[in-house]
């Protein structure tokens, strides 16, 4: 659009030299000034003030480029009348151009025409260039996409190279534990009706050791704190067969009586009673005993705890671990 507004050739006519001396609105019946200042208003003034036909009548076309004439001059106000503030500052332009006989501009005319030649030759000569340098770094861009991708799939990745060792590691061995292990838990709720006996848990006892674990009794730690009248003062067994049915063999029995008391609120009632556990486990063998309750009756709530206190043996070896049962409402 730059170049095309300096190519456009300024064409005024002879009796362009003229001053105007009338002022000229729309309507104006005096044609031979119109179409000067129409000839003015388009050839003067780059881009074209005026874009119309030389006709000599003064319409919208004329009455727009007379009001671009005045924005552009900072004339106020900017009605599209020329008057005599208009007319003395296109007087003042004119009178800067030089008209030869030929009936067009030829002050300055030549030299700025070649000028515009010019340049006009020297930005197609850069545009060209550079559309030639866009091309070049375009085919560089595709080239350096397809070297990429090709890297990408036939490049293998390497492989980390194993570091020799005069000593090979030794391989991780578990260590195996050597011990006499007694372990046990289970929480349930009393039954809803007197059930007996009443199974409490299953005990295990796992030997690794390479000896026999010889045991001779268990001491447990019994914690009530059962609220139940019928219980109260009452006399219970517990006893623990080798298994865990009620058809496996009895090991023993022993009598515990209930205190007679309401435990205190929040606590309970600590006493141990013992059972005869006269077995031998041999080396590697494990093996589950079940523990039970007789003549419980029913309880009306509260709890009634059974931990392992202390494992007697005639061994070498002190078992580890314990046994915790919980029967709650």
């Amino acid at each position: 659009m730059i170049i095309t507004a300096l190519l456009t050739p300024l064409a005024v006519g002879a009796e362009g030299a003229k001053k105007f001396d009338r002022d000229l609105e729309v309507g104006s019946a005096y044609h031979d000034d119109v179409r000067r200042l129409q000839d003015a208003l388009g050839a003067a003034f780059s881009p074209q003030l005026y874009e119309g036909p030389t006709t000599g009548n003064f319409g919208p076309l004329t009455q727009a480029a007379v009001r671009r004439f005045q924005q552009q001059e900072g004339i106020t106000p900017v009605s599209g009348y020329f008057g005599p503030l208009s007319r003395a500052r296109l007087n003042a332009r004119l009178s800067s151009l030089t008209f030869g006989n030929n009936n067009s501009i030829t002050s300055h005319q030549s030299g700025s025409t070649e000028s515009i030649v010019q340049l006009q030759q020297s930005l197609t000569l850069q545009i060209q260039a550079l559309q030639d340098r866009l091309v070049i770094l375009r085919a560089q861009l595709v080239a350096e996409q397809q070297a990429s991708l090709v890297q990408a799939t036939t490049t293998p990745v390497a492989s980390p190279i194993p570091v020799a060792s005069s000593t090979p590691p030794a391989p991780s061995v578990p260590v195996p534990v050597s011990e006499v292990r007694i372990s046990g838990s289970f929480d349930q709720l009393f039954p809803i009706a007197a059930v007996t006996p009443l199974k409490i848990g299953d005990i295990m006892v796992a030997n690794t050791t390479a000896s026999p674990a010889a045991f001779a009794q268990l001491e447990l730690d019994i914690h009530d704190a059962m609220n139940s009248t019928l219980n109260r003062n009452k006399t219970v067994k517990f006893i623990v067969r080798n298994g865990t049915s009620t058809s496996d063999t009895l090991i023993s029995s022993a009598d515990f009586v209930i205190n007679n008391d309401v435990p205190p609120a929040g606590g309970s009632f600590r006493r141990q009673v013992k059972l005869s556990f006269p077995l031998t486990l041999a080396s590697g063998v494990s093996q589950s005993f079940g523990l039970w309750i007789e003549s419980l009756e029913f309880v009306t709530n509260g709890s009634l705890t059974v931990e392992l206190f202390q494992p007697y043996v005639t061994s070498a070896t002190t078992p580890v671990g314990g046994f915790r049962f919980a029967l709650t409402r």
